[in-house]
């Protein structure tokens, strides 16, 4: 089985992974500072007027949350709410402040996460929206969609200015599971793995989707 430069980069444990461990560790630490700033009000949070569901991973490369997004769309439809997606995530040299995606939007102006989104979501009535600054787009997605009540954020892990009622947390067990345990630079953590005690519900990526 053929192993990726990238996968084999987070599980090792070598010197160049021993240089980088100080910079890991003043990254794990800006990020606690950052989400105490905003957990003791020294900065201000933003809240929309509807409920929202933040979806993200803790982990880098090939976390599926699509999936999972796709499936909460199909869940909360099913139990008569209307929910849209917003996210940030779009191609290098994205331009709009906003933009809805839809089936047939330019993968190129959009990004295939966006497209695949767009092409699922839409099949329960879910509008998807993409932009720049997520409490941006969310807005001017209420403007075109005033009858949603529930929005899905596709990302936002250190966005603690956006204000969300659930956050959930995705892990990929099958394909890197922790690595070698260290955060960026170093490993492919986005933050210590005690940033999962946070989240309201953490999902394993593997063959079925695992809730504890």
């Amino acid at each position: 089985m053929q192993v990726s430069w990238s996968e084999l980069y987070w599980r090792r444990l070598t010197p160049l992974h021993a240089i980088l461990w100080p910079a890991s560790l003043l990254l794990e630490l800006s990020y606690k500072l950052k989400r105490a700033a905003y957990r003791y009000g020294l900065f201000s949070t933003s809240r929309y007027p509807i409920p929202l569901i933040l979806v993200d991973s803790i982990t880098v490369n090939g976390i599926d949350k699509s999936a999972l997004i796709v499936w909460l769309v199909n869940f909360l439809t099913s139990n008569g709410l209307r929910p849209a997606v917003i996210s940030c995530s779009h191609p290098d040299g994205y331009q709009q402040l906003s933009a809805e995606v839809t089936s047939s939007s330019d993968i190129g102006q959009v990004g295939d996460t966006a497209l695949f989104l767009a092409f699922h979501c839409n099949k329960y009535n879910c509008p998807v929206w993409i932009g720049q600054d997520n409490g941006t787009v969310g807005l001017d997605l209420l403007k075109i969609y005033p009858d949603r009540n529930i929005l899905i954020c596709d990302d936002g892990l250190h966005d603690y200015h956006l204000f969300r009622d659930l956050e959930i947390l995705v892990l990929d067990t099958d394909k890197y599971y922790y690595g070698n345990g260290f955060t960026l630079p170093a490993g492919p953590l986005r933050d210590n793995l005690t940033r999962l005690n946070c989240a309201d519900a953490v999902v394993l990526h593997e063959k079925k989707p695992t809730i504890f």
